[in-house]
């Protein structure tokens, strides 16, 4: 008996010994975990956080940019790198505790929590666009954003409305743009430019006196009033932006930048078939006038030797048309 009792209480001895170890090891591996380092090891203190950010011209490549913690101590390398056209300048911020300002490659050294960022410049010979535009529409090229262009670079601009709206016009530092109210054109960089496209509602109702036309949200057009020339025959218009009526006619304006019409064809008004480019429509009586989209504009219909209502041929840099009673 005292044998099996004996071997019992090692048994259990032993399973004490294995718990107590365990308990030992985990605690040992809990006290020795630290925060995410870079470049050099911590003294096990506080953690800091380091935000990197850069100007326009370039970026942070190492770390890279944001928000990162690190133990005190430890030494984090950084890198930048800057865009065609610029330079890097210094690193500011980080409490003088910056390997080498002037370094695009250096090191920090992590005492407090620090915010960093890398300034950048044009180099000489290079110039600055920036882009925007208002709501209803996009600048489609070259983008929108802060770009870097060699002196007397010529630059494509293409703005690009959306659904149920038009482009009115290049705001900013236009001097150069060869044409501000084209929704293409170009712009020539001799200098640090900001411009902005500028866009507008398209028009989508109208009434002349004996009928109302409507645009639906899903494009089709709705009329009502006086049909005897079948003005309000237009059930079967689809992706139209913007109508206009006429006091016998009823125009409207397709996504695509083509026209449609319907109604009195005795004096040439709905035309029309062949324009393309338009950006906007408007009807008189017995004329039809569209703007192109480089700011010309073309007529049809009526057009009185007296008057001269479709005399617009030479007509450029215009932003928006309106068609008289005859």
């Amino acid at each position: 008996m005292g044998i099996i009792l004996s071997s019992r209480r090692c048994r259990y001895m032993a399973r004490v010994s294995i718990f107590l170890i365990t308990v030992a090891l985990i605690a040992g591996m809990a006290g020795c975990g630290s925060g995410s380092g870079g470049g050099g090891g911590g003294d096990g203190g506080e953690s800091y956080t380091l935000t990197t950010a850069s100007t326009v011209g370039g970026s942070v490549n190492t770390p890279g940019e944001g928000t990162r913690t690190y133990d005190q101590g430890t030494v984090v390398n950084l890198v930048a790198e800057a865009d065609e056209g610029y330079r890097f300048v210094n690193w500011t911020g980080g409490g003088g505790t910056i390997a080498d300002v002037h370094d695009a490659s250096t090191s920090v050294t992590m005492s407090k929590s620090y915010s960093i960022t890398a300034n950048f410049e044009l180099e000489e010979g290079w110039c600055s666009l920036t882009i925007s535009s208002t709501e209803g529409g996009l600048v489609k090229k070259p983008g929108e954003d802060t770009f870097a262009y060699a002196t007397n670079t010529t630059v494509n601009l293409v703005a690009q409305p959306d659904e149920y709206y038009e482009f009115v016009k290049w705001t900013g530092n236009v001097s150069t743009i060869d044409n501000v109210n084209a929704v293409i054109t170009t712009i020539t960089m001799d200098d640090n430019y900001s411009i902005t496209a500028n866009f507008s509602i398209t028009p989508m109702v109208a009434a002349d006196e004996c009928h109302t036309v409507g645009v639906k949200a899903d494009g089709t057009v709705v009329a009502v009033g006086w049909n005897d020339d079948e003005q309000c025959d237009v059930g079967g218009w689809m992706d139209i932006i913007q109508v206009a009526a006429g006091y016998y006619h009823t125009v409207g304006l397709k996504s695509n930048g083509t026209v449609v019409a319907e109604g009195c064809k005795d004096e040439g008004q709905c035309d029309v078939s062949g324009w393309t480019d338009i950006t906007q429509v408007s009807a008189g009586r017995y004329h039809t006038v569209g703007l192109e989209a480089d700011g010309t504009v073309v007529a049809v219909g009526k057009n009185n030797a007296g008057s001269g209502q479709c005399n617009v041929g030479g007509w450029g840099n215009i932003t928006q048309v309106a068609a008289g009673l005859h």
